[in-house]
């Protein structure tokens, strides 16, 4: 029976239970334990976070156009979770729009967008993926879409 294995699930139970990475700056295997002096992705991510949170809309767009984008892609969310779809939205189909930029950060910014636009219509990799042919179709989808909701 298939079983999804996520990098976030403790470890097995039995002998690899009790094998725990001890380098410095790794995560114990079970319950991810900090063994090290360094702070973990997650951590790493929150703090980048929070930093975001404490900035205003604005300043975020600004790093946008700047294309600093972080490196925990939580400024899509920050953005997502404080805005509106016609205060963002036309600066986050820019970002889509760009197949140069890295495939991960358009893939976060295509999450936060459908987040605004409260759809199901489609998935970030819908509007992300550069090798595929329908990607100009469903951006001019989306376009319309938007185009529809904000009316400016």
């Amino acid at each position: 029976r298939f079983r999804p294995v996520s990098c976030l699930a403790p470890a097995r139970e039995g002998p690899a239970a009790a094998v725990e990475d001890r380098r410095p700056g790794t995560q114990a295997r079970r319950g991810h334990r900090r063994t090290g002096p360094f702070p973990t992705w997650e951590e790493d991510a929150r703090t980048e976070r929070a930093a975001y949170d404490a900035r205003s809309i604005e300043d975020l767009l600004e790093e946008i156009r700047r294309k600093n984008f972080g490196r925990y892609y939580t400024i899509w969310y920050s953005i997502a979770t404080r805005s509106t779809l016609p205060e963002v939205g036309w600066q986050l189909f820019e970002v889509l729009e760009h197949q140069s930029y890295d495939q991960m950060y358009r893939y976060h910014c295509a999450a936060a967008l459908i987040q605004l636009m409260q759809t199901n219509r489609w998935h970030p990799d819908d509007l992300t993926h550069n090798d595929d042919h329908q990607l100009r179709v469903r951006l001019r989808e989306l376009r319309q879409e938007m185009m529809q909701r904000i009316k400016n």
